[in-house]
């Protein structure tokens, strides 16, 4: 059930003030985060959607740095009977600490200098939704920069992964405000970068009946058909 974890499975010398990030298909009511010896760790929890059956994004602060040399594991249940094996829905990540914290770091804001919307265009599916154009994003961090679509204060979507120039995100409603921030594996966020209400071009879909050989693509921030 997981596109992307920060840190990774597995991951080790993993930083005391670690605040991990699951993405996709879970149930984040689910979610717990234990020790080896099975002493829970105590967090704050932060939420973001992503789109249709991609589930959601949880970020886990922990109240307190994690304690070192120690094996943490976070488990939740899938959405989805089957997305783990055909008799558990539990997924697991799991990952060792090291000794330290991570060094202050400068977190400079990321650029994002072109962006675009479109309703109605076709996705993956022939389904009509929204798609937002990102392009011209420096630099290309997948995991060092946070993205939010956002319709006022509604949060459309909300990833951590898959950032790069000219990739094109379907949505569910029309966004008016698109927000790129750095951020840091301790949950630190630089100050965004941001294009909102007449700096976002919005466009419709016009070329409906075409075959799917015509979807959308995105160019410099400029989405097109």
């Amino acid at each position: 059930p997981f596109y992307a974890t920060i840190p990774k499975a597995g991951s080790a010398d993993v930083p005391l003030d670690i605040a991990p990030v699951l993405e996709g298909a879970f149930d984040e009511s689910s979610l717990s985060f234990t020790d080896d010896s099975g002493t829970a760790v105590e967090f704050t929890l932060a939420l973001g959607p992503r789109v249709g059956c991609l589930g959601g994004w949880a970020e886990l602060l922990p109240k307190q740095p994690l304690a070192p040399r120690m094996r943490y594991t976070i488990k939740v249940n899938a959405l989805y009977p089957g997305a783990v094996n055909s008799e558990q829905r539990v997924a697991s990540l799991s990952f060792t600490t090291g000794d330290s914290e991570l060094p202050d770091e400068p977190l400079d804001r990321p650029q994002l200098s072109a962006a675009s919307v479109m309703r109605g265009a076709p996705d993956c599916g022939g389904l009509p939704v929204v798609l937002a154009c990102l392009g011209r994003v420096k630099p290309a961090e997948p995991s060092r920069v946070e993205l939010l679509m956002r319709r006022g204060d509604e949060i459309l979507l909300r990833t951590t992964h898959f950032i790069q120039s000219d990739a094109a995100f379907g949505l569910k409603k029309v966004p008016d405000c698109i927000e790129l921030r750095r951020r840091a594996i301790d949950g630190r966020r630089s100050e965004p970068v941001t294009i909102c209400g007449d700096a976002l071009p919005l466009s419709d879909y016009t070329s409906m009946g075409k075959n799917t050989s015509d979807w959308v693509t995105c160019h410099d921030g400029v989405i097109g058909d």
